[in-house]
């Protein structure tokens, strides 16, 4: 069954997790996810594939958001990337959800974002590092 989540303008999701891994592929819309690793702000084309048992909350821009939620295995690494045609995935997914998650990972590329905001590279440098202490 096809899982698209439509969110309106300036909603929120509390922080949560989920059970089993999964893609969000952004079908149109904005958001800000803020979990494992820094908080990341996402438009349309982007997914962010979430291992199971990730917990974040969602921030929704001024226009909101429509999700495609896609199944993954276990044992991927949370991370963005990003895809060219969203609604040749969406299509897919339609009518075989096995395959748009297959043709998901083959045009899926990296996601170059930018987030500058110093709690961020804290979030990043601590993940890295974590025996870093504060004071570096």
């Amino acid at each position: 069954m096809l899982n698209v989540s439509h969110h309106y303008a300036n909603d929120r999701l509390a922080r949560h997790g989920h059970r089993e891994g999964y893609a969000a592929v952004v079908l149109a819309g904005t958001y800000m996810e803020a979990g494992c690793g820094p908080r990341t702000t996402v438009r349309a084309g982007h997914v962010i594939l979430h291992d199971r048992y990730d917990h974040h909350q969602d921030r929704f821009g001024a226009g909101g958001a429509v999700v495609l939620n896609l199944p993954l295995p276990c044992g991927i690494e949370h991370r963005v990337g990003s895809v060219e045609d969203v609604d040749a995935i969406a299509k897919t997914a339609e009518t075989d959800i096995a395959a748009a998650m297959t043709f998901l990972t083959d045009v899926l590329r990296p996601a170059v974002l930018a987030e500058d905001d110093w709690v961020d590279e804290l979030a990043e440098g601590l993940i890295a590092n974590p025996g870093r202490s504060m004071a570096e």
